[in-house]
């Protein structure tokens, strides 16, 4: 399976190996073999490679970088005050309250 941040490979080996993606390596990669995060190595002068031992393996490559990570955060809080700003007159815990025995028209 592919798409522009994923790619998935199902792989057998006889011994150790090194599978090697004939793709850049570039910052934000991260790489699983059978769910459990393995450590993502520069091959040839720029791929995209990670170590494997011997049999058959689920390999998968997931572009997350951490400005993604960073925008989605800031997103979230601006979008909840915004959110907040909006109804807040509407919320009577956010809005000043009268003082007892005041005098309202």
């Amino acid at each position: 399976m592919r798409t522009p941040n994923r790619i998935e490979i199902k792989t057998n080996s006889n011994g150790d190996s090194i599978l090697v993606l004939s793709e850049n390596y570039y910052p934000g990669w991260r790489v699983y073999v059978d769910d459990k995060a393995a450590s993502l190595i520069k091959v040839n002068f720029g791929l995209r490679g990670v170590e494997l031992t011997g049999g058959e393996h689920r390999v998968s490559f997931l572009y997350r970088p951490w400005s993604v990570m960073a925008g989605l955060i800031i997103s979230l809080v601006t979008g909840l005050v915004l959110l907040l700003l909006a109804v807040k007159d509407s919320l009577p815990f956010l809005t000043k309250s009268q003082r007892p025995g005041a005098a309202t028209k």
